[in-house]
């Protein structure tokens, strides 16, 4: 993201509290939850991108109200600070997260939400605040819900790269359940892209967006298809939810996006195939993976 705004030739000012980026651009250190840095950071700015968050469903599971500060807290500070300083548009990262279990599939974003985990009601609230600030302050805002957003260099607490670097080392996949739980992976160019043009459409303000892919898949044919890319003879191995980390009660079964509003009002398009997207990612790991 960073990257392609940079090459798009916008100043680009990098507000993170991890320190081990390496680029040419201005960048500092800071933490969501500081109010008043954030005030400072967003001074002179025309767009904040509003992607900071603690994730992962299992990995949060125990510090709820950590979530709740950072992912809600943090984005109130940054929407009170973008109208602060006259910023004049907001985008939010969202999460498919907020509809839980969809009761009509594909979702569109009119599909009520119904989370099931502390994320995706941090997520909700989020929203909340951002549609609320649109409607009181004037603040353009554009909310994008993610649907499994991969690619490579992704941490390995997710689903595809852990996948990947599994067999990769030849070891074989683990799919809890059945794996007939079905999902629209979405490459991370393909997100990006989305992201440029929900900030670049003047006339699209005060919109939600489905931000995915309409090639679905399971998850233990994800585990196939890795294996198959890698050309290793290996087969999944199942075991049954709360045998490890994975809990049937948090579990979603099948989350797929109706992704038409974005393509209708953004000209938004999956590019990147499923299969292309995992071969990126697996030749990525192949050639970073210590030796």
């Amino acid at each position: 993201m960073v990257c392609e705004l940079a090459q798009a030739g916008a100043d680009v000012r990098l507000f993170d509290i991890r320190q081990d980026y390496k680029g040419d651009l201005e960048f500092i250190w800071g933490d969501v939850r500081d109010y008043e840095a954030l005030e400072k950071v967003t001074r002179g700015c025309d767009i904040v991108f509003h992607f900071a968050a603690l994730l992962g469903v299992e990995k949060i599971l125990n510090i709820p109200l950590d979530v709740l500060e950072v992912n809600l807290g943090g984005t109130v500070n940054a929407l009170k600070a973008a109208v602060r300083n006259d910023v004049e548009r907001f985008v939010l990262s969202s999460s498919s997260e907020i509809y839980g279990e969809p009761r009509t599939v594909p979702v569109t974003e009119g599909t009520s939400p119904s989370p099931i985990s502390v994320y995706g009601v941090s997520k909700l609230a989020a929203e909340a605040y951002c549609n609320a600030y649109a409607r009181t302050t004037g603040l353009k805002v554009t909310c994008l819900r993610f649907f499994n957003i991969y690619g490579p260099g992704q941490a390995e607490e997710f689903v595809i790269p852990c996948f990947v670097s599994w067999v990769a080392r030849g070891q074989p996949p683990v799919v809890y359940g059945t794996g007939e739980q079905t999902r629209a992976y979405t490459y991370v160019s393909d997100a990006v892209n989305c992201v440029l043009l929900a900030a670049s459409h003047q006339n699209r303000a005060n919109e939600t967006f489905n931000v995915g892919s309409a090639e679905t898949m399971t998850v233990a044919g994800l585990a196939r298809l890795v294996i198959e890319i890698s050309g290793n003879q290996l087969a999944p191995v199942y075991r049954a939810f709360g045998d490890g980390i994975r809990s049937a009660q948090r579990e979603v079964y099948t989350r797929i996006p109706d992704i038409s509003k974005a393509e209708r009002l953004l000209g938004f398009e999956s590019r990147v195939s499923l299969r292309e997207g995992l071969t990126r990612c697996y030749e990525w790991y192949v050639s970073h993976a210590p030796s």
